[in-house]
């Protein structure tokens, strides 16, 4: 069992030192402490009764360069962790 955790804790190493989980942490801290991103979801919640204005602010939102990049960012670390987990699996 400890060789299993020895392995399992050099794999969290070896993800962690990955160019793509860095660019995901580093986005992930800048979409969390966006202030414009925080309004926009705010606007979202308070336009939902209003279903033209509620579109217009979704657009926004997924179209924000920081929304696009940390998704993309998230996207690319899921596709790794797949394989990983793919791998275990066999």
């Amino acid at each position: 069992m400890d060789k299993i955790l020895e392995k399992a804790n050099e794999l969290k190493s070896a993800l962690n030192d990955t160019k793509e989980y860095k660019e995901y942490l580093r986005l992930k801290e800048l979409f969390d402490n966006s202030e414009e991103i925080k309004s926009l979801r705010i606007q979202l919640v308070k336009t939902k009764d209003d279903p033209h204005q509620h579109k217009k602010i979704e657009e926004e939102y997924n179209s924000h360069p920081l929304v696009v990049n940390y998704l993309a960012a998230q996207k690319e670390l899921e596709s790794i962790l797949r394989v990983v987990k793919d791998i275990i699996e066999k």
